[in-house]
C-alpha cells in the first residue's frame, strides 16, 4: 500500500482529508482501474457456479461494475464518507420505513434522544 501512495505522491493524509488534488485523482483512478479489470476477469468464474445460481454471480459483478463507474464519475469525493443510512424494521406486517437517513449531528446523539427507543438506532415498539 506505501508503495502505491508513494507512486502517486499521495500520504494518508491526502486521503483522509479528501484533498482534490492530481495524486488522489490519479490514484483513485488507479485503483478503480483494477477493481474493473478484476471485475471483468471475474465474468469468466460464473460458469463455475451453480447454473442456480449464475444469475445472481452476474448481478452482482454488474452491480460491482456500476459501483465502481459511479465511484470514478465522483473521483477523490468517492472519499467523503456519504450520510449513514439506519434501518428500522417495519412496524406490524407490512408499513414503516425502511430505511431512515440519519444526518451526521445525529450520529452522537444516542437513540433514546432521537426517539428510536434503543441505544442500537433500531426501532423498537
Amino acid at each position: 500500500m506505501r508503495e502505491t501512495l508513494d507512486a502517486h505522491g499521495v500520504t494518508r493524509v491526502d486521503l483522509a482529508k479528501a484533498r482534490d488534488i492530481s495524486g488522489t485523482r490519479s490514484l483513485v483512478e488507479h485503483v478503480l482501474g483494477q477493481a474493473h479489470q478484476s471485475l471483468s476477469g471475474s465474468r469468466s468464474l460464473v460458469g463455475l457456479a451453480p447454473p442456480e445460481g449464475r444469475p445472481l454471480f452476474r448481478a452482482m459483478i454488474e452491480i460491482e461494475q456500476l459501483t465502481a463507474t459511479a465511484a470514478a464519475a465522483k473521483g477523490p469525493g468517492v472519499l467523503r464518507a456519504p450520510p449513514v443510512l439506519r434501518c428500522r424494521p417495519p412496524l406490524g406486517c407490512c408499513s414503516g420505513s425502511a430505511a431512515t437517513p440519519v444526518g451526521r449531528a445525529e450520529r452522537g446523539t444516542p437513540a433514546r434522544q432521537r426517539g428510536t427507543g434503543s441505544a442500537s438506532g433500531v426501532a423498537v415498539e
